[in-house]
Order: structure tokens, then C-alpha cells, then sequence
């Protein structure tokens, strides 16, 4: 009896733990770039801003199909993940997924003008919960990339979001904000939201079901 006592308070302590976990316990990752083994790994986040005049290097467009009326300075992004998006949409679409690319690289100044549109639409709330402030966005690294679907419907039932779940970590993607993780990455759920982080990192991650932070917290 005193076993299961014993035992009853360890689970019911470790519970408590869980639930009163937030982004603050995640404060300790306090710098923008962490040396993994020999990987170098961003971590852009609301404790995490990126400099202003960061412009990465070796933009280039991948050869993806992209959604009506995405800029094309948001048609780019690092060499390396354009290799990788070509590879995952051509894969995609031989299983009879077809994605759309709907946002890459932007600037500093594209963040602002972003997230100030959403605030004007959709009112700020909405806007903090979708639209990362400027200085606070991945995109501005050059190794994310928004996708959807020809229906312009990315949801986590959908076969596309369904397939990238599954799929992403093999061409070295991340669904970077999961959904049950947001009291740790302090975004809402973006099924339609990839980051490149490598295969080997990406498998990890989602072998583990971690998202960027908890690597980070993990390995250091």
C-alpha cells in the first residue's frame, strides 16, 4: 500500500510539472544560432530576435509551383532547402499530393508589412497568434517555407497536411509549430509550416515528437 502511495504522488508530481511547463522554462536557449555535433542550428523565436539586416546567403528560387500572388522575394530561399523542397514536391506528387509553395524568405521590412496587414484585417490578436513580429520570424532566415494546397485549405485532416506529417523529416524538414507544443514554441499550430533543419535532426525530432526548442534543451 505504501508503494502505490509512494508511486501515486511521484505521477501526480510529475503531472503537475507537465501542465505547469510554459515558455518560460525554454528561456535558457538564448542565442539565435547552436553548434549541433557539426551543425549549425537557428533558433528564431519571441526570446530570440534576428538582426534586422540579416539577409541569408545563396537565395535562389526552388523549381516548385507556387500559390497565386506570393511576391517573389518570397519565392526564395537557401540553396540547399530549394534542393530539398523540389525533391519533397516531386515526391509528393508522385503519390498524388500536390503542394503549393506560399511563402519563403522574407525580409525585415516584408515581416513588418506582413504582420502590420494581419493587424488591419484580422485585428492584433490574430495577428500575434499567426504572424511572427518583425525580427521574431524563421522566414527571415532563408530555411522556411509555407506550403497549402489548390484549395488554399491547409488543415491537419487534409491528405497534404496529413502527407507532410509524415513525409517532411525524410527531405530534412520540421513542422516547426506543432499542434500541443504551443506553450513551448509560443506559436499556434501551422501544419503548413516547414523548416529545414537536415534528415538526420528532422528524424530525430520527429522520431522523438520534438519540437525545436526540446532538441535544443536536449543537446546542450
Amino acid at each position: 500500500m505504501k508503494k502505490l502511495i509512494k508511486t501515486g504522488i511521484l505521477i501526480g508530481l510529475v503531472l503537475f510539472s507537465l501542465k505547469n511547463l510554459n515558455q518560460d522554462s525554454f528561456k535558457s536557449i538564448k542565442n539565435c544560432s547552436y553548434m549541433i555535433g557539426s551543425e549549425k542550428i537557428l533558433v528564431i523565436n519571441k526570446h530570440n530576435k534576428i538582426d534586422k539586416n540579416f539577409v541569408p546567403n545563396n537565395l535562389i528560387e526552388p523549381s516548385i509551383p507556387f500559390n497565386d500572388g506570393v511576391e517573389n522575394e518570397e519565392k526564395l530561399v537557401e540553396k540547399e532547402v530549394a534542393v530539398s523542397l523540389e525533391k519533397l514536391f516531386k515526391d509528393a506528387e508522385n503519390t498524388g499530393i500536390f503542394l503549393l509553395g506560399n511563402s519563403g524568405y522574407r525580409s525585415f521590412e516584408l515581416q513588418d508589412k506582413t504582420y502590420k496587414n494581419r493587424i488591419l484585417s484580422e485585428g492584433k490578436d490574430m495577428a500575434d497568434k499567426y504572424v511572427a513580429k518583425p525580427g521574431q520570424s524563421e522566414h527571415q532566415t532563408g530555411l522556411a517555407m509555407d506550403v497549402t494546397n489548390k484549395a488554399n485549405y491547409f488543415t491537419e485532416d487534409t491528405k497534404e497536411a496529413i502527407w507532410i506529417s509524415e513525409n517532411a523529416h525524410k527531405y530534412g524538414f520540421i513542422i516547426r509549430y506543432q499542434k500541443g507544443k504551443e506553450y513551448i514554441t509560443g506559436c499556434n499550430y501551422e501544419p503548413w509550416h516547414l523548416r529545414y533543419v537536415g534528415k538526420k535532426i528532422a528524424t530525430n525530432m520527429h522520431e522523438n515528437n520534438l519540437v525545436l526548442e526540446e532538441y535544443i534543451e536536449n543537446e546542450n
